[in-house]
């Protein structure tokens, strides 16, 4: 997956525009890192809403980093 455009195709949906890309770590099975992410960003959220979660930046990106270090 492609984060530069899926970032895209989140603006072509978007009125607004105001998708961009803050962050992003590579890693070799996406499938896994993104279940672990969800864990994690569940508990860490606010506010869910299906594969959305709302949660800071900062907080998002300890969460994305401490997956691939496997913690």
């Amino acid at each position: 997956v492609d984060a530069v455009d899926r970032c895209r195709s989140y603006n072509t949906s978007s009125p607004y525009r105001d998708y961009k890309l803050t962050f992003k770590v590579y890693t070799n099975d996406h499938h896994v890192a993104e279940a672990k992410a969800h864990i994690e960003l569940k508990k860490a959220a606010n506010e869910t809403r299906g594969e959305w979660f709302k949660v800071g930046v900062t907080q998002a990106k300890r969460i994305l980093k401490s997956i691939l270090k496997g913690n």
